[in-house]
Parts: C-alpha cells; sequence; structure tokens
C-alpha cells in the first residue's frame, strides 16, 4: 500500500505523541501552555542560548528570501524568532499566540502588522496569504501534529515555506522537559508531548507540504563554554529545524 492511501484514522495514529510521563526524569509539576508561558513570559529570554534556535535557523539554506514578502509566525512569543524574520527582509508579520502574556512581549518589539491571541492550530487568517510560515518551540506542547501542519498548508501562498523549530525528542526521551523557575525558584514543567524526528517527515507527506531541509543542534563545546550546567548534556541533540514547501500547483 503507498503511503498517503490509507484510510485517515489510520495516517493520524501514524503521527501522534509518545507520552512523557513514561520518560520524565525530572518530576516537576507540569502546568498547561497558557499558565506556564503566562508565568514564564517576563523572563523568557533571560539566558536564552541562541544555539537552541537562532543557530539552527541562520544555518538554514533552502528559503529563497527575496521571495519572502508576507509572514505568519505562528506561536510567535516574546517575537524572538520574528525579530530573526524581520533582519532576513521581511515586509510584513503577523504572529499568533495562545498566550496574552506573551503577546505583550512581542508587541513591544514593534515589528508585527498585527497580533492575535488565537490557537496557532486553527487560526483566522487568510488561506493562500503568506509566502513563508514559521512556528519555534512549540510543537512539543500539542498532542498532534497534522492540524499544525494542516494550518501551515492553508494559509500558505503555493510555492510558500514552512519552517518548524522544535526541541529535540531526543532529549524528551531523557527524560527532560520543557521547564522554567517561577518566581518563588520552583522548576515548572510545561505540558510536554514527544514527537520523532520520522513524525514531522510523515506530517509533511499527509500535509501534501515537500521537505526541503532537515537539521539538527548538537550540544558542542562552545555552549558548554557559556553554560558550564550543561556539560552533563555535551554531544547530545537538543533542537532540530526543519523546511517544508508547499507545491505551485
Amino acid at each position: 500500500m503507498i503511503y498517503g492511501q490509507e484510510p485517515l484514522e489510520y495516517r493520524i495514529i501514524f503521527v501522534m505523541a509518545l507520552d512523557f510521563k513514561n520518560y520524565d526524569q525530572r518530576r516537576y509539576q507540569t502546568v498547561g501552555i497558557v499558565e506556564g508561558y503566562s508565568s514564564w513570559s517576563k523572563s523568557y529570554e533571560i539566558g536564552f542560548d541562541e544555539a537552541l534556535d537562532m543557530i539552527l535557523l541562520n544555518r538554514l539554506r533552502s528559503i529563497s528570501w527575496e521571495e519572502v514578502r508576507d509572514v505568519a509566525d505562528l506561536a510567535c512569543g516574546t517575537g524572538r524568532t520574528g525579530q530573526w524574520l524581520i533582519s532576513k527582509g521581511v515586509q510584513f508579520l503577523d504572529g499568533v499566540d495562545l498566550t496574552e502574556a506573551m503577546l505583550a512581549q512581542a508587541k513591544n518589539r514593534g515589528i508585527y502588522r498585527q497580533l492575535k491571541n488565537e490557537d496557532f492550530r486553527k487560526t483566522s487568517l487568510q488561506a493562500n496569504s503568506y509566502s513563508l510560515v514559521t512556528n519555534s518551540l512549540a510543537v512539543e506542547h500539542i498532542p498532534e501534529l497534522m492540524p499544525l501542519f494542516w494550518e501551515a498548508s492553508r494559509i500558505l501562498k503555493p510555492g510558500g515555506y514552512f519552517i518548524l523549530l522544535g526541541y529535540h525528542p531526543h532529549f524528551q526521551l531523557r527524560g527532560i522537559p520543557t521547564h522554567f523557575e517561577d518566581n518563588t525558584g520552583e522548576s515548572l514543567a510545561i505540558t510536554n508531548y514527544i514527537h520523532l524526528i520520522s513524525d514531522f517527515v510523515k506530517a509533511g507527506f499527509e500535509s501534501k507540504l515537500n521537505l526541503m531541509e532537515l537539521d539538527e543542534y548538537v550540544v558542542d563545546a562552545n555552549w558548554v563554554e557559556r553554560s558550564p550546567g550543561m556539560k552533563k548534556h555535551l554531544g547530545h541533540p537538543i533542537s532540530f529545524v526543519g523546511v517544508w514547501r508547499k507545491p505551485l500547483c
């Protein structure tokens, strides 16, 4: 049987997440997305190492930036990725995020044409409107990949690109969730789901997006030099990025 011809319910099972509870080594108290990021919003970028996201983004080679005009930044958070997009020459930038406190941080940057407090898996953004869609460090919080991929495909123009950057499943399989310290110093985890790298490839097939590029960042000596506490993670992949493209027809 050729992949893509199976019944819909069978295909969706293919891209369901693994249960993080089976791998959790930290046993932090776990909170939901809105509660967690509302608490984390003011300190989110403090101590944020560029290796987690920016080094990978800057290694991308499959995007013709001169073709990129309108961008939808799904799960825009504080606007960190949006600021990088502006540096690439993007003219119009729309952001979507579920957490109002994160959107407030993004608004302060003054780079977004519009910001919407919505679920990035089902937005009110117009179909076939964007030459690029991004989603950064958010996919580990959703139980299924297909709604995100379908939404990206829906709002992309033919020939448009989809950049997805995520927390590496390897780190989650080692039992380390997305987590932060609240204002009392307690470590809290935000709801985590584990999607294997192959799940992203399958989701691209299902949504009829073509995989153009896939890369991973491995904790290296430079990061350990900046943050000695990362030494125990030396040599382990911590994040990944993929680029998909919507067919022209």
